[in-house]
């Protein structure tokens, strides 16, 4: 993400005999006021992108995504967000759709956003290892109870 800068002094008089900074989004010389507009705009667009990306996270993921945090640099920029998102450590055997659903949500959370980051993809990869496994223990059981249902078994007591 390209960083948001400062207004620079460039001259300490203008025509108007103002001084002038360099305007942030143009680079162009304008007067304090404008130049610092353009500074604070520029900021308004950037937490608003950041958010944006964090609240796709946050609806995605539902309860087993937590708040939002946004992080900001020295001027107040906003710089990054993330939403933690519960994913099993472990395959939970007792339970493998409980496992494979919570795996799919955090997947689906994970790649919500268009620009997904690296964070972003390590939890998508994450949460698909995870999904395959859950899975694969999922129809692993469900053959195991298909096969061995409408069976008696008859014990001596």
């Amino acid at each position: 993400m390209e960083s948001v800068r400062l207004p620079v002094l460039i001259s300490k008089s203008s025509q108007s005999g103002k001084a002038l900074y360099a305007d942030p989004k143009s680079g162009d010389a304008k007067e304090k006021d404008i130049a610092f507009k353009g500074f604070e705009d520029l900021k308004q667009d950037r937490y608003n992108k950041i958010l944006h990306h964090e609240q796709l996270h946050k609806s995605y993921g539902g309860a087993q995504a937590g708040g939002i945090t946004i992080l900001y640099d020295g001027n107040g920029v906003a710089n990054s967000g993330f939403v933690p998102i519960s994913l099993p450590a472990a395959l939970n055997k007792q339970n493998p759709a409980e496992t494979l659903n919570m795996a799919r949500i955090a997947f689906a959370s994970a790649t919500a956003p268009s620009d997904m980051s690296d964070a972003d993809c390590a939890v998508a990869s994450s949460a698909k290892s995870m999904e395959n496994l859950a899975a694969s223990e999922f129809n692993k059981q469900k053959t195991i109870n298909k096969n061995h249902s409408g069976q008696n078994l008859n014990f001596i007591a």
